[in-house]
């Protein structure tokens, strides 16, 4: 009998591998249906690609720092939504483009002895973060220390709570998340001003370390979907 060379053998042990693909709650990219599945603009977009390249997978939510830790350490893992960064450049394989991302400080709007258009306005403040976001490794970058003028948290919920106790004075989110609350809620806050330096694109990534044949079999099959046939990325206006 004769024996396939082992390359030719990787497309169908990936193919009968399931794979693991992380992500968080993110509404509208990712959110979770009715019936308990995961669902989103960038989930519809992942399930398309991954059913393309006829990969069995599933899709598992979880906190963004487990997420990204997950995908991070483990080869052949895959994440979305992350957004690629200059310090994340090559610790990730970056796969398939998604939707951009824009992020901006916001303050209550009943803080108005808060004044601030430019990062270095804002590190008179403190400003709260999400754990494991691009955001806050820019607010590092930027002289914000933790415990004193960068407060962390597990979720982003946790930063309008703390801002409206004043336990924060700014937080560092992105415009879509503001956009989602209940109008009740973003009725109570202002953006101050966008941050430029991270006007980024979301991934579909994976590890530096994962099978260069996942990543060309994800790829090609990304290649052959028609940009129509993708969900539109939302627009997002923010709340001045």
């Amino acid at each position: 009998m004769r024996l396939l060379p082992p390359f030719l053998l990787l497309p169908c042990m990936l193919q009968a591998t399931s794979i693991t693909v992380v992500t968080e709650q993110f509404n509208p990219y990712q959110t979770t249906n009715p019936d308990g599945s995961v669902g989103g603009v960038h989930t519809q977009r992942v399930q398309q690609i991954l059913d393309k390249a006829g990969i069995e997978y599933q899709i598992e939510l979880m906190p963004w720092a487990r997420a990204y830790k997950t995908a991070h350490d483990q080869p052949n893992v895959l994440i979305y939504s992350l957004l690629r960064t200059d310090e994340r450049m090559t610790e990730f394989q970056w796969l398939v483009p998604l939707c951009p991302l824009q992020v901006s400080f916001y303050r209550a709007t009943n803080r108005t002895d808060i004044h601030a258009a430019s990062i270095d306005d804002a590190t008179q403040y403190v400003v709260g973060v999400e754990q494991g976001q691009a955001n806050y490794q820019y607010l590092k970058h930027n002289g914000f220390r933790d415990g004193t003028t960068l407060q962390v948290v597990g979720h982003n919920h946790q930063l309008t709570e703390m801002l409206h106790k004043g336990r924060i004075d700014l937080m560092l989110v992105s415009d879509v998340y503001v956009q989602q609350l209940p109008e009740a809620e973003r009725s109570r806050l202002q953006r101050l001003f966008v941050v430029h330096d991270l006007e980024k694109m979301m991934y579909l990534a994976t590890a530096a370390t994962t099978d260069p044949a996942l990543v060309e079999q994800i790829q090609k099959a990304a290649a052959q979907i028609p940009h129509r046939d993708f969900a539109a990325c939302p627009v997002t206006t923010g709340t001045d």
